[in-house]
């Protein structure tokens, strides 16, 4: 597994933007479904310890939603 150093040699410019908005923010991370529907789910990345983490909320089912 590929350190944020390395990211940060591979890609500086990248690297300082994400450094600058990891932790503060909620992000999205879009998928698609088998059947080409658009997903997005609401995620939370964590600059830490030199790695990337990415924090993830269950899953609410269709029937708990209002």
């Amino acid at each position: 597994m590929a350190a944020w150093q390395d990211f940060e040699v591979a890609a500086p410019a990248l690297a300082e933007a994400g450094r600058r908005l990891f932790g503060k923010h909620f992000a999205y991370l879009a998928t698609v479904t088998a059947h080409g529907a658009p997903r997005v789910h609401p995620v939370t990345p964590i600059l830490s310890q030199g790695r990337l983490f990415v924090s993830v909320a269950a899953r609410l089912s269709q029937a708990s939603r209002p």
